[in-house]
């Protein structure tokens, strides 16, 4: 116990304050923090957290500490996650977004077909007032932060027993899918069977052959060991689906206006390194794919984006906002834009 020494006068008042605030100071415990997702430890998902619990532990100088929960061990459903992250007993998550696009309708336009182009595309694409607009309504509905997105992985590729060359490889291809009503017109207007399997199956339905292929990106199907089962991969980018950076409200009051500051920023600058460190990994993957005798396929993607077409004018019909939305995010798309007055020839 810190015992403050028998003084008088003004002097002495202002050493007793001073004492207090030093024996405050010195008493003084970290504050620790939750941080849960459900993602295995070999995730992107997992060195995300990781970074962002080095970068604030140090910036608050060890005042804030980061407790990692990975795998989905303190919540069973998103139902729980959201009010685990409004009461405080969760302070941050990182969750699919389709673990939360039952809170908000305008959370699927983010899984559209061909909404992002390319990986540069994406990248400008998570910045865009569309889908801060939609992030920001989140928040209103649930009650919790919502940073930003990052990458989960799916969409980037298809995984196969046969080679995919074309569209024509897809017809009656039996694919897993997640439950979700646009992936099912997607792999529809493709012609395939989208066959909805829950991730803790999807391994044993690969090897048991209750599905032909499936469509997380290389890195994490190497991960997780799907290609035990599969001998090649298309690399289609036909749609993405994200993961939202979620934050609770309650505990950030909590904190000093400098400690929520490091927080928001270090969120900020882990999202666009986890998108950016997946890409990457993805490449390195089929690399490695390639030299352990694997197929890696690059379909043409127009008769794909042609079929896409109903879906579009299903989904626009039901909510007129996301025409408008698609429209300005294809605007973003840096590969093969110029100027009006065109590039100078030297840079062709």
């Amino acid at each position: 116990m810190f015992k403050l020494p028998k003084v008088k006068g003004l002097a002495s008042f202002v050493m007793i304050m001073g004492l207090v605030c030093l024996a405050a100071k010195v008493e003084a415990k970290p504050v620790t923090l939750k941080f849960a997702h459900e993602n295995n430890i070999n995730s992107a998902i997992q060195l995300q957290v990781e970074v962002f619990k080095k970068l604030v532990e140090e910036r608050t100088n060890g005042a804030i500490k980061i407790q990692i929960y990975p795998g989905g061990t303190l919540t069973s459903s998103p139902e729980e996650l959201i009010e685990f992250l409004r009461e405080g007993a969760v302070d941050f998550s990182l969750t699919s977004t389709g673990n939360v696009s039952g809170f908000l309708d305008d959370l699927q336009f983010i899984n559209l077909p061909f909404l992002f182009k390319n990986y540069q595309h994406l990248t400008a694409g998570l910045q865009s007032y569309p889908v801060r607009q939609i992030l920001d309504e989140l928040e209103k509905q649930i009650g919790v932060k919502a940073v930003g997105l990052s990458e989960d992985g799916t969409g980037t590729c298809i995984t196969s027993k046969k080679p995919i060359h074309s569209f024509a490889d897809m017809k009656g291809f039996k694919i897993r899918c997640m439950m979700n009503p646009i992936f099912l017109d997607m792999y529809k207007a493709f012609e395939a069977a989208p066959t909805p399997i829950d991730w803790g199956e999807l391994y044993t339905a690969l090897k048991m052959n209750a599905v032909e292929g499936q469509d997380n990106a290389p890195y994490l199907s190497y991960t997780t060991r799907f290609f035990e089962a599969q001998d090649s991969v298309a690399m289609t980018f036909h749609y993405w689906s994200g993961f939202v950076f979620l934050i609770s409200p309650k505990k950030m009051e909590s904190l000093t206006k400098e400690q929520q500051d490091i927080i928001l920023g270090a969120a900020r600058e882990t999202l666009a390194m986890q998108v950016e460190w997946s890409h990457l990994n993805d490449e390195k993957v089929l690399k490695a794919l390639e030299k352990q005798g694997k197929t890696v396929t690059y379909p043409d993607m127009a008769p794909f984006i042609k079929a896409a077409q109903p879906v579009y004018d299903k989904w626009f019909a039901k909510y007129p906002q996301w025409k408008v939305w698609f429209d300005e995010i294809q605007a973003l798309n840096p590969v093969g834009a110029a100027p009006e007055a065109g590039i100078p020839q030297e840079l062709l």
